[in-house]
């Protein structure tokens, strides 16, 4: 029975969310996550914590988002999923770079990484995104060889994917990181 509580609690908030009233969503995911770790759910637990990530990060809430992705990496690492700890980082990395803490996001991009280079099962796509978010990353540190590189690996897991519209950013980056190459060479 709490489980369905739970699972109704996180729903009503996903709904919110779409609905673009934030206040509602925050308040039935932290019922959702106390009932969850009360219950002991630990799946609940994990897509709540994951959804209030986002929408804390969507409002730029970094501190609050980074409680909660910190809390999801102990707990995909304590229930042994790599892939999700990785996708995790991943998550975590991009909140450390926009919150201008740019030597966290590099060690969290570099786990995820290597995390995605040991489970060739990971999804694609949750890969293609890692290489993406350590591509902007090493862009804007000005690292232009590495994100030349990472943009074509990001691009070429896309096209597979049939993802034009991210291709297509791919393609913006690697233009202008061609020029800036061509201009520094």
């Amino acid at each position: 029975m709490e489980r369905l509580k739970v699972v109704e609690l996180r729903n009503r908030a996903d709904q919110a969310w779409h609905e673009h009233r934030r206040d509602d969503a925050r308040r039935d995911l932290h019922e959702a996550i106390a009932r969850g770790r009360m219950a002991g759910d630990v799946k609940e637990l994990k897509q709540s914590l994951a959804l209030l990530g986002q929408i804390e990060r969507d409002d730029s809430n970094l501190v609050e988002a980074m409680a909660c992705y910190e809390e999801l990496v102990a707990l995909h690492m304590a229930h042994n999923d790599p892939v999700g700890v990785a996708l995790t980082l991943r998550h975590l990395g991009d909140v450390h770079r926009e919150n201008d803490a740019s030597d966290l996001a590099a060690m969290c991009y570099q786990e995820a990484m290597a995390i995605y280079e040991a489970h060739p099962e990971a999804p694609p796509l949750d890969l293609a995104n890692a290489l993406r978010s350590f591509a902007v990353h090493k862009q804007e540190a000005g690292d232009a060889d590495d994100a030349y590189r990472l943009w074509q690996a990001a691009r070429e897991l896309y096209s597979v994917l049939s993802m034009e519209h991210d291709v297509r950013e791919c393609d913006l980056r690697l233009s202008d990181l061609q020029d800036e190459l061509a201009m520094a060479g």
